[in-house]
C-alpha cells in the first residue's frame, strides 16, 4: 500500500480520504499521478498491511523518518522506486 503526504499541507494525502494505492508485486513500473500546490513538500509512505515493521519511506499514516524520500511539487515526474527490493 502507498500513500503520498504533504509536509506543507497538514493532513492533507493522496489518494485521501482512508484510501490508499495499491502496489501490486508485479515487477512492473506504476504511476500514481498527484495534484499538488507548486514548490509543495510531499513525501511517500508504504507498507505491507500484514506486516508493520516492513515500511518504505514515511511508511503508514508518516509516522516514520527518512531521508530520501520526499521531492518538491515542480509539475514533473520523480525518479522511480524500488518498493519490492527491500523496506525499512
Amino acid at each position: 500500500m502507498l500513500e503520498f503526504y504533504s509536509q506543507s499541507r497538514r493532513s492533507h494525502a493522496w489518494p485521501g480520504n482512508k484510501r490508499v494505492f495499491y502496489v501490486p508485486a508485479d515487477g512492473d513500473t506504476h504511476k500514481f499521478p498527484i495534484s499538488c500546490l507548486a514548490g509543495e513538500y510531499i513525501c511517500y509512505g508504504a507498507w505491507i498491511g500484514h506486516q508493520p515493521k516492513l515500511y518504505w519511506g514515511t511508511g503508514r499514516g508518516s509516522r516514520q523518518r527518512c531521508t530520501d524520500c520526499c521531492y518538491r511539487c515542480d509539475g514533473g515526474e520523480t525518479e522511480i522506486r524500488n518498493l519490492i527490493a527491500g523496506g525499512c
